[in-house]
């Protein structure tokens, strides 16, 4: 039961880290900067992550992260874009 309470912080991080990223790429107004911004937000974060919390790893244990990520990066990002 532990893994999932780790998984959970895990996946909150990251959407609460792409939310950030998606407004300060906003801010930018530069596609390809934005991108890297995010790019380097998402390396930093997963440093932390794996310091701050005790996930066991496996094969493809990036891929949520990943996704969890970009994906509320890029929602937040077209929803401040659209305001």
């Amino acid at each position: 039961m532990k893994y999932f309470d780790e998984e959970i912080k895990v996946t909150i991080a990251n959407v609460l880290a792409g939310i950030v990223t998606g407004y300060v790429s906003f801010l930018l107004n530069r596609p390809l900067v934005s991108l890297a911004v995010a790019v380097v937000a998402f390396i930093c974060l997963s440093l932390l992550a794996k310091k701050a919390f005790s996930v066991k790893k496996e094969k493809k244990w990036w891929l949520s992260p990943v996704t969890t990520f970009f994906l509320a990066w890029i929602v937040s990002w077209t929803l401040f874009y659209n305001m």
